[in-house]
């Protein structure tokens, strides 16, 4: 199920697309899910909140995008300024850890 977000501000709107695109085309097929949580899902967001996004893979080694992952926060945040927290994780591993971790937990909830 897929819950829409209603934002005020356009260019939330705008950051969250080019995010997708950019993370769409870096990933191809093995993007899995693009989650927002946080403040920014749960409405309560304001001038100095980041946007939570978790990033589910099929890959294991996520490490080696730390670096490309940087950059596109960088090159956000200039384009929007506002910060993009983003958490990359396997996709079996974040769905096998969801009942136990908390980070996990809020991102459902």
């Amino acid at each position: 199920m897929t819950k829409e977000v209603k934002f005020k501000d356009e260019n939330i709107k705008m950051l969250l697309s080019d995010l997708e695109n950019k993370l769409s085309e870096l990933f191809k097929n093995n993007l899995k899910k693009i989650i927002l949580f946080g403040s920014y899902a749960k409405g309560t967001y304001n001038n100095e909140s980041d946007i939570d996004i978790m990033v589910l893979l099929t890959e294991t080694e996520l490490n080696k995008y730390d670096d490309i992952i940087a950059d596109i926060v960088v090159e956000l945040i200039g384009k929007y300024s506002i910060y993009p927290s983003i958490f990359l994780e396997n996709d079996k591993q974040y769905y096998k850890n969801i009942e136990i971790e908390t980070l996990f937990k809020n991102v459902e909830n």
